[in-house]
Formats: C-alpha cells, sequence, structure tokens
C-alpha cells in the first residue's frame, strides 16, 4: 500500500490476516506482500466454491465411506483434490504442505500398514506435490517472482524466471535450511532459442527419511550381497527438486545438502535419489563434502537425500555361547595336535600313508581358531589399525585355506596308499611337496584376492568382505577342490573293492582309515558350504549350527581320529603311566 512519509513516497506491507481471510479453524500468518493460511490441528484444507476452508478430518473420513486407516483416506483425499484442481490458489499450498507430511507419519508408524503400500503412499504424495508446483509455476510472470513457504513440517521455495527477465547473475540460488540449489535460470530460459518462462522449486517434506531410509539404499557394488560389514545411515532430509518446464539442463546443476547429524570422516558419502522404489546414485556425484555439508552435482532432478556408508562399529562384548565353544575346540585340537605328534611314529596307519597331511591340518586349525578368538576378543584394540586389521584378514583366510587343502591331500594320500597295494603306484609325493601344496597355494589365491579387491580384507570384524565378487573368488577354488576331493573319495571306495583277497589284514586297516578321511572331509568342508549361504546375515537356529560347525572342528577331530581309536587310547595310556612314573615319590619316616 502507498504511503508519505516525510515527504517520500514509500510502500508498506498491508497484513492481511487482521481481516482473518484464511477462515475458522484456521491459523494465519502474514508474509511480505502475502499471507500464509494453515488448518488447526485435526482438520484439513478443502477448497469448495473457489474459497479456501478446513474441514475437521473425521468429517471428511467419514462422508468419504473410506474403510482405510484415517491417515490413508485423507491422504488419498487430499492428492485426489490437488490433481483434479487447476490453477490452484497459491493460499492453498501452505495448507497442504502443513497437513500432508503429518498424514505421511502417521501412517509409515501404523505397524498395520504393508511396506509396499508405505512405498505406494510416498510416491503418490511426492506425484501430487509435483503436481502442486506446476500450478504455482504456471501463472504469467513478465520478470522475476520468489514464492517461499515455511511451516513446522516443510519448506519450499520458488523462483519464477518470466520472458522479460534479464540476466542479472551466471547462476541463481535457491534457499531453505537444509538445501540450496544453484542453477542458471536465466540461461535455461533463452536456451531453447526463444524467450521463455522458466522455473525451479526445491522442497523440503521433514521427517519423509524415517519412512524410506537408507534400508533402501541399492548401489551397482552391493547388489545381490549382504551389506553384513557396512551400515547405511541417512544424512540428511529428503528434498525434492524440480524444472519447469522440463529441458535438458545446459550444465549440471550444484545440491548443497545439509548434514542432519555428524559425518564420519572414514565414511562414504553418496548423493543418491528415489526411483519409486529404491535410493538409487545415478545421475548424481558428490563433488565437494565436509563434517557439515555435501555438495551434489546433478544431471538430472528428482528427489534428493544423502547416504553415508561407514564400517558397522564392533560390539563391546562378545557371546559367552561364543567364547565357550571356541574354547572348547581349540582344547581338542590341541590334544590332537599332541596326539598326531608325539605319538606319529606308534601309530600304524598303513603303507605308504603318513601322519603329515593331518599333523598339519590341526597346526592350521589350531592357529586359524585361536587367532580368530583372541582378536575378536581385543578388536577394540585392533581395529582402529587398519593395516593391522587387513593383515589378520588374510592370515585367518590363508590358515583356512591351508586347512582345507591338507584335508584334500589326506584324501590324496590315503589313494595313493591304495594304488601302492594294486602295485600300481610305487611312491607318493615327498613331505616337502605337500607343503609347498598346503602353503604356497593358499598365498597364491590370497594374493589373487587383494589384486582383484584391494580393500576386500579388513571388515568391522578384521574378517573378509562378503561383495564386490570376493566371496567368490574365494569360494570358487573352494567348490572345486570339494568338488575334486569328493571324486578322489569315489576312487578310494571303487580301489578298495579292487585289493587283492589275499591282502585283507592291510585293505582292512585302510577301510577304517577311509571312513575316518571320510568323516574328516564332512566335518571340515560343512562350515565352507553353510558358510556361504549364511554369510552373517541370518539369525536364530541357522547361527547356532554355523556356530558348532565351524568352532567344534577340533572336538570332532578328536572322536574321528583319537577317541575311537583303541590304538591312540593305548598309547595314550602308556603315555601317562610313563609320565606319573616319572614324578617324584613322596618321602616316609624321615
Amino acid at each position: 500500500m502507498p504511503k508519505i512519509l516525510n515527504n517520500t513516497f514509500t510502500c508498506r506491507d498491508i497484513d492481511e490476516c487482521i481481516s482473518n481471510p484464511c477462515g475458522a479453524n484456521s491459523q494465519c500468518t502474514n508474509r511480505q506482500g502475502s499471507y500464509q493460511c494453515v488448518c488447526d490441528g485435526g482438520y484439513m484444507p478443502k477448497i469448495l466454491n473457489n474459497t479456501f476452508t478446513c474441514r475437521d478430518q473425521g468429517d471428511i473420513v467419514a462422508e468419504s465411506n473410506c474403510e482405510k486407516i484415517p491417515a490413508e483416506c485423507l491422504v488419498d483425499i487430499l492428492i485426489d483434490e490437488i490433481h483434479s484442481k487447476e490453477g490452484i490458489s497459491e493460499t492453498f499450498v501452505p495448507a497442504v504442505l502443513d497437513r500432508v507430511p503429518e498424514l505421511l507419519n502417521n501412517i509409515s508408524s501404523d505397524a498395520s500398514v504393508t511396506t509396499k503400500k508405505k512405498i505406494d503412499y510416498v510416491n503418490s504424495v511426492l506425484q501430487g506435490m509435483e503436481h502442486l508446483l506446476s500450478d504455482v509455476t504456471s501463472a504469467n510472470v513478465a520478470d522475476v517472482k520468489y514464492y517461499t513457504v515455511n511451516t513446522t513440517l516443510s519448506e519450499l521455495q520458488v523462483m519464477i524466471v518470466g520472458p522479460d527477465a534479464k540476466a542479472q547473475l551466471p547462476s541463481v540460488s535457491l534457499q531453505t535450511t537444509c538445501a540450496q540449489l544453484d542453477i542458471d535460470l536465466y540461461g535455461l530460459a533463452k536456451s531453447t532459442g526463444k524467450r521463455q518462462q522458466t522455473s525451479a522449486a526445491i522442497l523440503v517434506l521433514k521427517h519423509m527419511e524415517d519412512t524410506i531410509g537408507a534400508d533402501y539404499f541399492i548401489t551397482r557394488s552391493r547388489r545381490g550381497s549382504t551389506g553384513s560389514d557396512l551400515k547405511t545411515t541417512m544424512m540428511s532430509k529428503v528434498i525434492s527438486v524440480s524444472l519447469t518446464p522440463n529441458i535438458s539442463l545446459i550444465d549440471p546443476a550444484s545440491l548443497t545438502l545439509r548434514h542432519s547429524h555428524e559425518a564420519d570422516p572414514l565414511g562414504q558419502m553418496s548423493c543418491v535419489y528415489w526411483n519409486g522404489s529404491a535410493w538409487l546414485v545415478d545421475g548424481c556425484d558428490v563433488t565437494h563434502t565436509n563434517s557439515t555439508h555435501t555438495v551434489c552435482t546433478c544431471e538430472h532432478f528428482s528427489t534428493f537425500s544423502l547416504i553415508m556408508q561407514t564400517e558397522r562399529p564392533p560390539e563391546r562384548e562378545l557371546s559367552l555361547l561364543y567364547v565357550i565353544a571356541e574354547s572348547v575346540g581349540i582344547v581338542f585340537l590341541t590334544l590332537t595336535l599332541l596326539t598326531f605328534a608325539l605319538c606319529a611314529r606308534d601309530l600304524d596307519i598303513g603303507p605308504e600313508v603318513t601322519n603329515v597331511a593331518r599333523l598339519n591340518l590341526s597346526i592350521s586349525l589350531l592357529l586359524a581358531h585361536l587367532q580368530l578368538l583372541l582378536v575378536q576378543q581385543y578388536i577394540d584394540l585392533i581395529h582402529p589399525q587398519k593395516w593391522l586389521c587387513r593383515v589378520l584378514s588374510g592370515l585367518q583366510n590363508f590358515l583356512l585355506w591351508s586347512g582345507f587343502l591338507w584335508v584334500k591331500m589326506d584324501i590324496l594320500l590315503l589313494f595313493i596308499s591304495i594304488k601302492a597295494l594294486q602295485k600300481t603306484l610305487r611312491a607318493g609325493p615327498s613331505t616337502g611337496h605337500l607343503c609347498v601344496i598346503g602353503y604356497l597355494l593358499p598365498l597364491v589365491l590370497i594374493g589373487d584376492a587383494v589384486v582383484l579387491v584391494p580393500d576386500g580384507y579388513g571388515t568391522e570384524w578384521c574378517g573378509v568382505r562378503t561383495y564386490r565378487g570376493l566371496s567368490w573368488i574365494l569360494l570358487g577354488p573352494a567348490y572345486f577342490i570339494f568338488l575334486v576331493s569328493l571324486i578322489i573319495l569315489v576312487m578310494v571306495v571303487i580301489s578298495l573293492c579292487l585289493v587283492p583277497a589275499s591282502k585283507n589284514s592291510i585293505r582292512n586297516k585302510i577301510s577304517i582309515q577311509a571312513v575316518r578321511v571320510f568323516s574328516q572331509f564332512v566335518v571340515i568342508s560343512c562350515p565352507w558350504v553353510v558358510g556361504s549361504f549364511w554369510a552373517g546375515g541370518s539369525s536364530g537356529l541357522l547361527d547356532i549350527f554355523f556356530l558348532i560347525l565351524s568352532s567344534q572342528q577340533g572336538t570332532f577331530l578328536f572322536l574321528i581320529h583319537c577317541l575311537t581309536n583303541p590304538q591312540v587310547l593305548c598309547l595314550w595310556r602308556r603315555q601317562c603311566q610313563n609320565l606319573f612314573a616319572l614324578s617324584p615319590k613322596p618321602l616316609h619316616n624321615m
């Protein structure tokens, strides 16, 4: 309104809210050159006879005969009204933006609403907001116009550049409290060779990140993986950016997003957009990031957010069941190793069969389980040292691989002993050759894995990552060796049947050894097979089953080779008698 002050012509803002233009059950907020209407709690905006009103939500639901939960009914009604209206008044926009996020939050917090239905409502709301903004920006503007809405649950800023606008800056900024868009609207207005009206809008629907959170994040590198070693975190509000008309960008737009909480310096930040069912990274790149903000350069406009990936922090305490199980397995592995080390010369296994494979198998498994238990006990001290964590991860993998190969060589030695009985083979590989296979081949396999996937070792548990193909780089050869070992076992059974009857006594001994070798093969192989399906991502009985299979390998080996072997029991009894015989006798009558 015009005003003369000190003989000077000025224009002062009129407070439209004095006349209560929003009507009953609403709140009016005066703005520079305009006003803003929002409905009171429990009321919803409606347009009746081109007049803005706020009606009771319960009455609206009752009149609609809707059988869904009230929040779903109200969202459906409100979105339908947005789509049915043309040229929606700017007065209607703040009321909608104040109510829609609240209704969407009510839907997402209702346990009876399925995840698919929640996503459907998110997409419906986003489409409704796009239609709403297209109506706001369709008004003819000659020069430049800004339109801003701020409510408790939303923020909106719109800039419209008309055909008569003159370029003042190479780019303009649209800014809310949590996002800023930098774009050359003046250049876009002239990009088609003729002057035309263009507009850009940035919309924040607060708390939408609670509905479509980081659980919906998908990247090409992690598809098909369990993702057990990475934690994803939403780092910003959900921001919708639109451009009218929908023309190609001359240069990528810069979108700066404010972090909703402190960023991890070691975390990997991703600019993501919503594709209707998941968060994807296509089309947006992180060009700069610090502790409080991240700048995304985007080639298209959509609904955006920030997601950070970090390694899951290690738990402070290990499960008591895990510690007990591993400790029991280590005790029996130690007893098995002592059996093969101290009683090797006295064990009558059979011709051409030695204890080399079983002795080295016990050493590899004992070191592997001992290292695993100690690393997890002191993970808080080890994990910050990234290089140490990776070295221990590789060492753990090396020991398990070595144990698996020694099982295969034990089967091979058994097969060679049978062929020696049939006089089709004179001698098997030497101990040196066996050690080369048992220890050098795992180093080669792990070296290949490090070259192909450099960051594959050193997870939050100082283990091996289960994505980016690393699991198959290691499991592929394991399954191949498993298959070869199985074939050799079948050949062992067939060869035993062909041993001459004159050598029944020796054949019986080797048959017993064949049963033990087969049992040993099952004990060592089962954790590999089950682990490929488990990968840390399941729970319940399968967790316990995997724990028993992996931690009690030493217990099973002790049962197979020692407790069920009368010869070993006799040797241990003799060793104990010799030990007690050497102990000093008590002195009496002194």
